[in-house]
């Protein structure tokens, strides 16, 4: 805590979530293991999820002005002087989710594919999606994507303005982290009421009083796990993707139909897979039209070209339960990511030769 030592008497307090954590879990008889603020390893996850939600629901003015007394020795003289109390904000809130590997091996095996993904795959609308930004001709702010090296890891960061998510690790956690210094640039749900005494809901610009915590943390835990979901299947050119990329290229027999096999690290193809891959899809989901915007320039002329431009994708997406909407499948993100990386990531030059390897 810090108080200003003159009128009116403004006061800081810095609460750290995850130390209030690690003292609540004992009482309840979750073992853990800690290093500086990160959680190593816990005994019981879902006690610790439980514990760590009831932060999101305190009520803050009750345990803020506790605090505020504690240093405050002239409060009830304030009172008395019928000044106004003190009013509650947020100045910053950080929300973070740790991931936990069993051991600082297995976190490594991926990382370096991870940060690679994150630095190179990502551009300025998957930052705004991150962060329920939607992209407009009209927007002045600044997008950054950056990376720093530090000793006890690498950090990634994606900032719009004053709000950030960022990315890094320690030990065997990698831990994905929203800050949020700007909240009107998310919206809550308000009420009033109008001239006829009716309650009207709308969404409104959020401010940083204390009653909004839950929203801040509801806005936060979106911007990581859409992170989290982008970067999920992004990274190795092995395993799991590979196999993903095989199939693509052979033939297949589905529900009595032929299914062609198809090069997936052509030019055409890799502009199709990056497409499905932008952020500004993560969220709602496509239709078709919307994905053929951003690979034709011109709409199509004929039936034979809609129905072409319309299958392209048929392998790699899956609709919407009960809507018009598309998203892409686990196994379309790991094939996807791996020819992107491929073709303009690990092997630029050679898809750029003007003579093949066959010749």
């Amino acid at each position: 805590m810090r108080i200003q030592t003159w009128a009116a008497y403004a006061t800081q307090i810095y609460v750290n979530g995850r130390e209030w954590l690690c003292r609540q879990l004992p009482p309840v008889g979750v073992a853990f293991e800690r290093s500086d603020n990160k959680i190593l390893w816990v005994s019981d996850f879902e006690a610790t999820a439980a514990l760590a939600e009831q932060l999101n629901h305190t009520d803050w003015p009750a345990f803020l002005i506790r605090q505020v007394a504690s240093v405050n020795p002239l409060l009830p003289a304030i009172a008395a002087a019928k000044f106004d109390g003190y009013w509650f904000g947020m100045d910053q809130a950080e929300v973070a989710t740790d991931i936990l590997f069993k051991s600082r091996a297995d976190l490594e095996r991926i990382h370096q594919d991870l940060v690679h993904a994150a630095i190179t795959g990502f551009g300025a609308t998957d930052v705004m999606r991150f962060l329920g930004q939607k992209p407009h001709h009209l927007f002045t702010g600044e997008v950054v994507i950056d990376s720093k090296k530090r000793p006890e890891g690498c950090r990634i960061k994606f900032r719009i303005r004053r709000n950030s998510v960022k990315l890094y690790d320690h030990l065997n956690v990698l831990r994905i982290e929203t800050t949020l210094n700007n909240p009107a640039e998310f919206k809550i749900l308000t009420s009033s009421e109008n001239a006829e005494s009716q309650v009207v809901c709308r969404w409104s610009p959020m401010r940083k009083g204390v009653s909004n915590f839950w929203r801040y943390a509801e806005v936060a835990h979106g911007a990581n796990s859409r992170l989290i979901d982008a970067l999920a299947n992004a990274p190795p050119l092995q395993g799991q993707a590979i196999e993903a990329i095989d199939r693509l290229c052979r033939s297949q027999s589905k529900a009595g139909r032929h299914v062609a096999a198809f090069n997936p690290v052509t030019a055409e193809n890799v502009a199709l897979f990056t497409s499905l891959l932008a952020g500004e899809f993560a969220i709602n989901g496509f239709r078709n039209r919307d994905l053929q915007g951003k690979l034709y320039s011109v709409p199509a002329n004929n039936p034979a070209e809609i129905k072409r431009r319309t299958h392209r994708t048929s392998r790699l997406i899956a609709k919407v339960t009960n809507s018009r909407l598309y998203r892409v499948t686990q196994n379309g993100v790991k094939a996807m990511w791996a020819a992107v990386r491929c073709r303009r990531i690990d092997f630029p030059a050679a898809f750029n030769m003007s003579e093949s390897f066959a010749q």
